[in-house]
């Protein structure tokens, strides 16, 4: 017979039938009040959610109407669609509020009075105050920039503090900046500055060793990527390749059109041209700086030249006045030799 314990008398079992009691209602109270709080969770998630979702369906038919505006103003202004991207549209506010009015059909903005307005804005004060165009110009010159590219350069350059090689550096860079096309966005401003000094003295550079320099080495130099004496060190190491035996003068400074020059003004006298016209690259003429002697190559001595100047058919000497003259006074000798004979 197992052990079970003391029986309980009536007292005790109605203690204890009266602690169950009171067990069993405090959990019904416990779980009625889970049921309760999760009830009220369940229903404050749902608002919460339903609060969220006017909230996103708000903001999706505000950002709906605010790109169909932006897009709009895009289309009808494209020189201040780099604006949407590049402008802090909490600093510069007034800005985009201009632009949003512009395109409203009930303001009835005019292309004037948007001018006006644009003018007064604080991005254009800003940049006006800054003197940072002018100071552009200066740098790099009077340029046709692509339609915004200017005015987005400027933003950037006032933002960043840009001035003096910096400036002008950074304003390359925009200007030979390429499309997805791999075609040049500023391609008028490109087609000018090959026309300035800095982008000529480059090339002539380049020429007075008788060669060119590819575009975008230039452009490197301009935009900061190469220092001037990289470039110059470039040409006179390519240039002594072709030219050893000019290597000592090359190191000592000295170019393939200074090592020419008197060369030229040689046969521009003897062959009765303008120096211009004489073109020192030409295989014709280069032989006066690499003349091949035997196995080696030498520069001629002025007697030399002028010698094969006069010699050589390919230059046309005999064509000369010089020739002309020089044989008439041999055919008036030879006759007066003849006929003092008799």
């Amino acid at each position: 017979m197992s052990d079970t314990g003391p029986a309980l008398d009536p007292r005790e079992q109605m203690l204890v039938s009266q602690a169950d009691k009171t067990a069993q209602e405090k959990s019904s109270r416990d779980a009625a009040a889970r049921q309760k709080k999760e009830a009220e969770a369940a229903k404050k998630a749902e608002t919460e959610k339903r609060r969220k979702a006017r909230q996103t369906a708000q903001q999706e038919r505000q950002a709906a109407k605010t790109a169909r505006w932006e897009q709009t103003f895009q289309t009808q202004y494209p020189q201040y669609a780099w604006m949407f991207t590049e402008l802090d549209r909490t600093k510069y506010a007034d800005v985009f509020n201009l632009f949003n009015k512009a395109v409203d059909p009930k303001t009835g903005y005019t292309a004037d009075r948007f001018q006006t307005e644009f003018a007064a804005t604080s991005w254009y004060r800003e940049i006006q105050s800054s003197n940072k165009i002018q100071e552009i110009r200066d740098t790099v010159g009077t340029l046709d920039w692509d339609a915004g590219s200017l005015s987005k350069f400027v933003t950037r350059a006032v933002g960043q503090g840009w001035s003096g090689d910096q400036l002008g550096q950074e304003a390359y860079k925009e200007i030979f900046a390429k499309g997805l096309n791999n075609q040049y966005i500023n391609q008028k401003a490109v087609e000018q500055i090959r026309k300035t000094a800095p982008y000529l003295r480059y090339q002539n550079a380049a020429k007075s060793y008788f060669t060119t320099l590819p575009e975008d080495k230039i452009q490197r130099v301009l935009t900061g990527a190469l220092t001037e004496e990289d470039v110059l060190a470039s040409l006179r190491e390519s240039t002594k390749l072709k030219y050893s035996h000019l290597s000592a003068a090359i190191d000592a400074g000295q170019t393939l059109e200074d090592l020419s020059a008197d060369y030229k003004k040689t046969a521009a006298g003897l062959l009765e041209r303008n120096e211009n016209d004489i073109d020192m690259t030409s295989p014709d003429f280069e032989v006066a700086l690499a003349y091949t002697d035997g196995s080696t190559k030498r520069m001629l001595t002025t007697g030399e030249w002028a010698k094969l100047l006069r010699t050589d058919k390919r230059y046309g000497w005999e064509r000369t006045e010089q020739a002309r003259e020089i044989g008439s006074r041999i055919a008036t000798n030879i006759v007066q030799q003849f006929q003092r004979g008799f």
